[in-house]
């Protein structure tokens, strides 16, 4: 009796032990999501929010790339919180709240495959990749997108127990969600409709569910369309959401990044590749391994795959190296801790060191001090979304327009593909900008322009109109 005691005991220590571990990396990613440096990613998200409020009409009055629903969703928060840095904070705890939602379904997911303790392994692995938590706590539309595409698996998962069409329907819908705040969904809705296509043939109610799921995924959809076609916007919305981003004029491949994160979480990334040559053994773990694999195959597909391309595929692939990492170690518990805190110490320090040495603060200032110099009257030109949130660009073009970012030239882009003629000397001599970015004004040779601004005494990089 009294080993079978001591056996329970030291399994309930080992589970604390895990949940302690979640417990640490949870906190370092709130602190991290709450005081860390904005990328320019997310001003574009808040800005292209504000444009809407103030009426302005996408992809016909200003430049996005992305599908809208992610910046519709910010909308109530600008209205209700208003027009300061504040609001953008808000907005990090708002996708805080999201990523612990990913969290949790990434956890439901690994139990149905695995048991509860794959889940807890799942998500000490997901929390501490850096790859994945670097991008899922910033104001992004993939974060959205990456939580309801979780949310569409879980479904399919529980169809492929139950049979259930109500399962079914509600994993298409998901998806649809997930495809409006992202067109990056398009990957996993071309694999799910492959699997259940594939598996009909075996299973005649599994050909029925393909064609409901196509049907109930058009029906989720379509009232945007619709919407778009009512407006006479369906040609711009395909040009600036699927045109320009299959012919980005700069382009690279992927493995600048899969070596950033082999160096940074390689212990994840081979258990990975052991749980799918070796531990992915039911048809569930199986369905998720190929999930994984083929979320991550998926970035060769791309002209640009920044960072935030992997995001989709990371929580799978938790979730299979967690079966790895179990499998191996279940004999051993002590051996199992011991290598997850190895894997989380180098990803725990770089977050923490991260949130500690760039921080958001200078960020915000400089946005509330723009703000105190203009009116909602003003115009802003600022080349590289790192200031201007709230107030009216001049110019169509207001973010992609650098000349030496890595493979996102969206102006060079759009004038290859039509005769946009861009001339910031110009823009700038009609809409006088109340603020204008110091990357332009040190290039520009227009003594007429240039001579009616001075450098900011706070800023370096920022020049005020003087009359």
């Amino acid at each position: 009796m009294q080993p079978h005691m001591n056996t329970g005991l030291y399994a309930d220590n080992h589970k604390k032990v895990l949940w302690g571990l979640l417990v640490i990396l949870l906190i370092s990613i709130a602190f991290l999501s709450i005081n860390r440096q904005f990328n320019h990613d997310e001003f574009e998200s808040v800005h292209s929010a504000w444009k809407i409020i103030h009426g302005e009409r996408i992809y016909i009055d200003f430049f996005q790339h992305h599908h809208p629903f992610f910046y519709y969703l910010l909308v109530p928060f600008i209205k209700a919180l208003g027009e300061t840095s504040f609001t953008i904070v808000c907005m990090r705890i708002l996708m805080l709240s999201m990523l612990l939602l990913i969290f949790t379904v990434t956890f439901l997911i690994a139990k149905k495959v695995g048991g509860k303790e794959i889940g807890i392994i799942a998500l000490i692995l997901l929390s501490s990749t850096s790859i994945f938590i670097r991008n899922a706590i910033e104001i992004r539309p993939d974060v959205p997108q990456t939580l309801l595409s979780l949310m569409a698996v879980l479904f399919l998962l529980n169809f492929y127990e139950s049979n259930s069409l109500k399962d079914l329907a509600l994993s298409a819908f998901f998806l649809g969600l997930s495809f409006l705040f992202l067109q990056k969904a398009v990957f996993l809705v071309l694999l799910i409709s492959a699997l259940l296509f594939f598996e009909g043939f075996k299973k005649p109610v599994r050909l029925n569910g393909f064609v409901l799921y196509l049907f109930v995924f058009v029906l989720t959809i379509s009232p945007y369309y619709f919407y778009l076609g009512s407006i006479d916007s369906l040609q711009q919305y395909w040009f600036f959401n699927w045109v320009i981003n299959f012919k980005w004029i700069k382009h690279f491949y992927p493995f600048y990044y899969m070596k950033e994160t082999l160096l940074q979480n390689g212990l994840f990334w081979a258990f990975w590749i052991l749980g799918i040559l070796f531990f992915s053994k039911t048809l569930q773990q199986k369905r998720i391994a190929i999930i994984s694999l083929a979320l991550l195959f998926s970035v060769f597909f791309v002209r640009v795959p920044f960072r935030q391309y992997y995001m989709a595929a990371i929580p799978f692939a938790a979730i299979i190296s967690a079966l790895a990492i179990n499998a191996i170690f279940h004999n051993s518990k002590s051996m199992l801790i011991a290598l997850l805190v190895l894997s989380i110490l180098y990803p725990l320090y770089k977050s923490v060191s991260s949130a500690l040495g760039l921080t958001n603060h200078r960020q915000l200032q400089k946005i509330d001090y723009v703000l105190s110099l203009t009116d909602s009257k003003d115009f802003v030109y600022d080349a590289d979304i790192q200031f201007n949130v709230f107030r009216k660009d001049p110019d169509f073009f207001w973010f992609s327009i650098q000349e030496n970012l890595r493979g996102m030239e969206g102006l060079a882009t759009y004038k290859a593909l039509t005769n946009y003629d861009y001339d910031i000397s110009r823009v700038i001599e009609c809409y006088k900008p109340k603020v204008v970015s110091g990357y332009f004004i040190d290039n520009l040779k227009n003594g007429k322009i240039s001579n009616k601004y001075i450098r900011s005494v706070k800023y370096n990089d920022l020049f005020i109109r003087t009359n």
